[in-house]
C-alpha cells in the first residue's frame, strides 16, 4: 500500500465507523444501539484497569503461568489497546478490539513487531557503598579510610531526618 493512501486511513476507518453503526442501529434500535455503546466502553474502561493491576502485579512477583516479565507488560499494553478501541464508539473498533483479547492474535501480532534487543551494553556497571542510618535516624558518619570527599561539613543531610538533621 503506497504511503499516500495512508493518510485516508483514518477517514475510510471513520466511514466504516458510522456505516456500521447505522446498519446495527436500524436492526436493534437507537436505544439499545446506544445502550450497546455505552456498555462497550464500560467494559474498556474495566479492562484497562485490569491490565494496570495486572502490570503491578508483574512487577511484584513471578507469574503463575511462567511468563517473562516482557511477556506479561506486552499482554497488558495489548489489553489496554484493546480497551482502548473499545471506549472508542463504534462496532468495528469493538471487533477489533475483541480480536486483540484473543492470545493467538496477541501472538501473531507481536511476531510482526520488532523485537526489543537486549544487550550486554544495556547493563549499566559502578561501584556501590552501603550507608547505614543510626538509631537517631541521621546518615551514618563515613567510613574510617577517609574523609568524605565533599569534606566532613558538605555531606549531603538526611532529608527524612527532620529539621537541622
Amino acid at each position: 500500500m503506497p504511503i499516500r493512501l495512508l493518510r485516508f486511513l483514518p477517514l475510510a476507518w471513520f466511514i466504516l465507523e458510522v456505516v456500521v453503526l447505522i446498519e446495527v442501529g436500524q436492526e436493534i434500535g437507537a436505544l439499545a444501539t446506544v445502550g450497546l455503546l455505552l456498555l462497550a466502553a464500560v467494559l474498556g474502561s474495566l479492562l484497562i484497569r485490569h491490565a494496570g493491576l495486572s502490570v503491578l502485579a508483574s512487577m511484584v512477583g513471578p507469574d503463575p503461568g511462567g511468563r517473562t516479565t516482557l511477556e506479561r507488560m506486552q499482554a497488558a499494553g495489548w489489553k489496554v489497546a484493546a480497551g482502548f478501541l473499545l471506549i472508542l464508539p463504534g462496532f468495528a473498533s469493538d471487533v477489533v478490539a475483541l480480536l486483540l483479547c484473543l492470545p493467538p492474535v496477541r501472538k501473531l501480532l507481536a511476531g510482526l513487531l520488532p523485537q526489543p534487543r537486549v544487550t550486554r551494553r544495556s547493563v549499566i556497571e559502578g561501584e556501590f557503598h552501603e550507608v547505614d542510618p543510626v538509631p537517631d535516624g541521621t546518615l551514618a558518619p563515613p567510613p574510617e579510610d577517609g574523609p568524605h570527599p565533599a569534606g566532613p561539613d558538605d555531606r549531603p543531610r538526611n532529608p527524612w531526618s527532620g529539621p537541622g538533621g
